[in-house]
This record gives structure tokens, C-alpha cells and sequence, in this order.
């Protein structure tokens, strides 16, 4: 059973016989414009009431943000044929990508919290959203000022992804949609991710790029030549949330919204890069391993020419190859695929 299923049979049980969950503990009371200025942010209203909102704009001119240039290509690299191919067998509903525009309705998402647990004491207090905007990338970060407004926050990401029709998120269906589910069952509110297309780039990303590129820091040293300067490391993050509760002073929380903000512009850059390949097929492929995880990207998808093509390609790139061990598990991998 899982942390979601238990989670929502002790709900169950604590309606009917009127008890009422246990909250998270109650921090003082937080100046919240202080709050949000000390982030660099501002309060923004919300269904349930303000709410610390911190945007941050990269890209649209050379040297503008991590990737400069790099972020006008992704933007229009985005495509509704790439978006299908990446989204794969959860695919349903192709209408919601006929907008002319693919990238109307994209939301780039992902999430800070207190621990990796998924516990009901583990919060997120951190919940970043990503959208492509012309050639530029726009993040906004809402923030969690103390335990007791996290209704508040709930209801004010349930606005935001009110107005999207898909979710981009990396690991996203293992851990943060689910995480954020279960705080809105913890709270007995509504979730309204069900209803939007999911997709997760960390398979496909393996598919393409292989699994030792390793996470997100890995795809962006050896797919996006980006190296992180002075970035807060995953596992303080926690602990400089608890820092600033017990002291008050948000500053040190900079650093962890930096850190969401680079995560999700690469997550925006990368999808793009993942659209252009499927967009360009089999002969935009690197590598015999690249072609065969593209193939198999088309397979899911229903598109059996452009996999064919992709296990071809592969095939011919495995062939006089130099022997090795991966190479002859791709050339066996992509003569059995193309036999099917």
C-alpha cells in the first residue's frame, strides 16, 4: 500500500468517527510582506488570501540567464508531435495539444520540501511553475511562510494549474505529483492534477540521452554543457527551511529558490532539445543508443515508420562498429525491435 493509500484510508476513518487529522505544528505569526521581500518576492492575492509569490524571467537576449540563445531555440522547439511522443502511452485526449501554440497550457513544475519521506508532517514549501513565453522562460515560486497557511498555498497552485492543460515535471509521477496530492488529501481539499496531461522527462531523457547522464544535474553537464556555480546541494535544502523557522529570517531561502529556478529552466530547455529530436527523426540521432530510444519513444506513441527508421539507423550505426559489450546489446536490441 502506499504513503497515498494509507494516507487517505485514515482519513476515511477519522470522518466517520468525527476526529479531526492532526495538523502540522503552528510556527508564530509571520509578517508575510517581510517574508515575501526578503525573498525578493512580493504577496499576490489568492482564492484563500495573499500569498508570497517570488517570478523570475531569463532568456530573450544573448548572455540573458544560464542558457541565453539556448532558450529561444527550446521555445520553438516546442511541438505538439513532440509533446505526444514524450507524453507516450498515458497519451489521451490529442486534442488539448491542437492549440496553435503548443506552449499555451505548458507548465513546467517542481517542488522544494522538508524531506523526501512523503510522510504527512513533510510539506512542500516551495511549489515552482515554469512557462515558455516568446523566447523567454518565466518562473514563479509560490512559498510556504510557516505550516499553518498551507491551505493557503494549496489553493493558490490549484489556480494556477487551473489555467494549464499538461504538466512537464522530471520524476514528476513518482514523487512530486503525488507528494503535492497528498497534501491536498491532507487537507481535505480537491486536487486538481488529474485532470492534466503528465509529461515526466526522466524516461524519455534516458531514452535519449542514456541513464548515466544520471538526474537532472547530469543532463546539464553532459547534454547542456551547464555546470551549476554555488548552488545549494539537494540535501541542505530541508535543513535551511527549518534554519529559517526557527530564526525567522528567510534570506538563506534565496539560495534553495535559485536552486528551483534552474531546475526547472533546464527542465524547460531540455523538453525542447527531446521535441526538436522527435520532430527531426531517426537521422537527427547521435548515437546507435540514441536512435534505438527514439524508436522506442515512436513505438509507444503508435508511429511504427519512424520507429522502423530509428531501429534501421541503429542497426547500421552498430554495424563494424568497434566491439564492445554496449555495443552489442544495442545491435541485438534494435535487431529484435526490428523484427517485430
Amino acid at each position: 500500500m502506499t504513503d497515498l493509500s494509507r494516507l487517505r484510508d485514515v482519513l476515511r476513518g477519522s470522518r466517520q468517527s468525527g476526529a479531526t487529522p492532526m495538523l502540522a505544528p503552528r510556527t508564530p505569526s509571520v509578517d508575510l510582506e517581510a517574508f515575501a521581500a526578503g525573498l525578493g518576492g512580493a504577496l499576490e492575492d489568492g482564492p484563500s488570501g495573499p500569498c508570497p509569490v517570488v517570478r523570475w524571467w531569463c532568456g530573450g537576449e544573448a548572455g540573458d540567464g544560464p542558457y541565453g540563445d539556448q532558450l529561444g531555440a527550446a521555445s520553438s522547439a516546442i511541438s505538439a508531435a513532440g509533446l505526444r511522443a514524450l507524453c507516450g502511452s498515458d497519451l489521451e485526449g490529442q486534442s488539448l495539444w491542437s492549440d496553435p501554440d503548443p506552449r499555451s497550457g505548458l507548465l513546467f513544475f517542481d517542488l522544494e520540501t522538508t524531506g523526501l519521506s512523503g510522510g504527512s508532517g513533510t510539506v512542500a514549501f516551495v511549489v515552482g511553475f515554469g512557462c515558455f513565453v516568446g523566447a523567454r522562460f518565466h518562473v514563479w515560486q509560490f512559498v510556504l511562510p510557516s505550516f499553518a497557511t498551507e491551505r493557503r498555498l494549496l489553493a493558490a497552485v490549484t489556480a494556477a494549474v487551473s489555467r494549464a492543460h499538461t504538466l512537464v515535471t522530471f520524476n514528476g509521477k513518482s514523487f512530486d505529483v503525488p507528494f503535492m496530492e497528498m497534501r491536498w488529501l491532507y487537507q481535505r481539499l480537491e486536487t486538481p492534477l488529474p485532470a492534466l496531461r503528465h509529461v515526466d522527462l526522466v524516461h524519455p531523457a534516458r531514452r535519449l540521452w542514456g541513464p548515466e547522464t544520471g538526474g537532472l544535474g547530469g543532463l546539464e553537464h553532459r547534454v547542456l554543457g551547464f555546470r551549476r556555480d554555488d548552488d545549494v546541494p539537494g540535501f541542505e535544502i530541508p535543513s535551511r527551511y527549518f534554519d529559517y523557522l526557527r530564526s525567522g529570517n528567510p534570506r538563506p531561502l534565496r539560495g534553495v529558490l535559485a536552486h528551483n529556478q534552474l531546475d526547472l529552466v533546464s527542465l524547460g530547455v531540455l523538453t525542447g532539445m527531446a521535441c526538436n529530436l522527435v520532430d527531426r527523426g531517426a537521422q537527427a540521432t547521435g548515437s546507435a543508443r540514441q536512435s534505438l530510444g527514439l524508436g522506442r519513444l515512436y513505438a509507444r506513441g503508435g508511429r511504427e515508420v519512424e520507429a522502423l527508421a530509428c531501429y534501421e539507423r541503429a542497426a547500421a550505426l552498430t554495424s563494424g562498429a568497434r566491439r564492445t559489450s554496449e555495443v552489442d546489446a544495442v545491435a541485438v536490441r534494435a535487431e529484435a525491435l526490428y523484427r517485430l
